[in-house]
């Protein structure tokens, strides 16, 4: 399930959302919070109601609270994904935003955490796989490629049937 809430006040409509699917989704539930920018108590809750959760961040993580950089800098490697947005999120420097600009991503990430961009980048696909490619099932089952360009990892992901 991916639920998108970002908005000024994402802390109080995740809170709201949170509230809202209480009960109405099993907590064993696969989320992938879309463009999370929300503070450390919001992934706290999150996390103890819905121990599946990930948090995608994109280029914004730049720009936003302090309070989401801590809960970024708090949070476990394991819940990370990143997003590109692409096309309405351009990398520094690009005409467009692509998929091809994860290393990108990763790099952004790694200026707030202590890991390396290519450890970043090897830690979302390994989420990636585990929240959207579950080995019990054959709906999804996602190839993902990646090689070095000009010193950025490039990362391909494609939905096989």
């Amino acid at each position: 399930m991916v639920l998108h809430a970002r908005v000024r006040e994402q802390e109080d409509n995740l809170w709201q959302l949170l509230y809202m699917l209480k009960g109405r989704v099993q907590p064993s539930q696969r989320i992938h919070l879309h463009c999370f920018m929300g503070d450390r108590e919001t992934v706290d809750l999150w996390v103890m109601e819905f121990p599946n959760v990930c948090f995608g961040y994109t280029s914004l993580i730049a720009s936003c609270s302090e309070a989401a950089k801590e809960a970024l800098l708090a949070l476990d490697l394991s819940r990370l994904l990143l997003e590109t947005y692409a096309p309405f999120f351009k990398a520094k420097g690009a005409k467009l935003g692509s998929p091809l600009h994860l290393g990108t991503m990763a790099n952004a990430m790694a200026r707030y955490r202590s890991e390396s961009w290519q450890e970043i980048l090897q830690l979302a696909c390994s989420n990636g796989k585990r929240l959207y490619a579950p080995p019990h099932s054959r709906a999804w089952r996602c190839l993902f490629s990646s090689w070095v360009r000009g010193g950025e990892r490039i990362m391909v992901v494609q939905r096989l049937s």
